[in-house]
């Protein structure tokens, strides 16, 4: 842990291991629970469509696990003035639990998108979050952390979606109700605090420029610049997608020459 410049990871690193053995156990899990609780719509489905359930099953889970993590961790902590006076090096006992979680997730995911070499992007992505909230046990803008997993309180909406048109329910009320809701989760949760945290990100990081590599300093720069931009990207097109459910196509006018 001390080559890898996360002196605070030891105490943790069981923990870790124990949550990313539980992800995997409830990936192995989820199939014959999802056989019992739905039948031939489970079965039915092609492998890789079986393959991909499993994975929103464990991502659903990890949402509804961190989601109260962040909360708990950013608004009602007794430990949040510690990260507030020190949003750069700051590091609380109390938000371990969600970075336990959190880094537990991201190292299942990191080690099962290599397992299956599927997409490249896939495997980047999970490396790069592995190493971000890791980075918190340096400790490094753990302040930051709970700020921006609070991003995933659109994500269970986001899942239950991809599970409606996997259950033939594409275009039902349910289906509607969610995506409604997942439209002004998504908009509260990423646009708007999102934006409020990565001005308050910003600042902070313009703060240390000169205490911390070059590198670093631009790559965490501009990563959250393109993960803003891909949060607006992602809106409009689950807007387009709501609309070609439920937005009928105008009827074809008969018009004469």
């Amino acid at each position: 842990s001390s080559q890898l410049g996360l002196p605070l990871l030891p105490p943790y690193f069981s923990t870790i291991l124990g949550c990313a053995l539980g992800f995997q156990l409830l990936e192995f899990l989820s199939a014959p629970i999802s056989r019992i609780l739905f039948g031939t719509r489970y079965t039915t489905l092609k492998k890789a469509t079986r393959r991909a359930w499993e994975e929103h099953v464990v991502g659903l889970v990890h949402a509804l696990l961190i989601i109260p993590l962040a909360v708990y961790t950013r608004f009602y902590s007794p430990q949040r003035s510690v990260l507030e006076n020190d949003k750069a090096f700051g590091f609380s006992e109390d938000a371990v639990p969600m970075f336990c979680v959190c880094v537990g997730y991201f190292f299942w995911d990191t080690i099962r998108e290599l397992r299956n070499f599927s997409d490249f992007g896939f495997i980047a992505h999970g490396a790069a979050c592995l190493v971000v909230y890791a980075n918190a046990f340096r400790p490094f803008l753990a302040y930051y952390g709970s700020g921006f997993l609070l991003w995933e309180a659109s994500t269970p909406l986001l899942h239950f979606h991809w599970f409606f048109d996997k259950l033939g329910m594409t275009g039902s009320l349910p289906q509607l109700i969610n995506g409604v809701l997942l439209l002004g989760t998504f908009f509260t949760a990423r646009i708007v605090y999102g934006g409020y945290m990565t001005v308050e990100f910003f600042h902070t990081m313009q703060s240390i420029q000169h205490e911390i590599p070059a590198v670093q300093y631009y790559a965490y720069f501009g990563g959250n610049i393109l993960l803003n931009g891909l949060n607006w990207f992602w809106f409009f097109k689950m807007i387009s997608a709501l609309r070609k459910r439920f937005v009928a196509p105008p009827p074809p006018q008969n018009g004469t020459d």
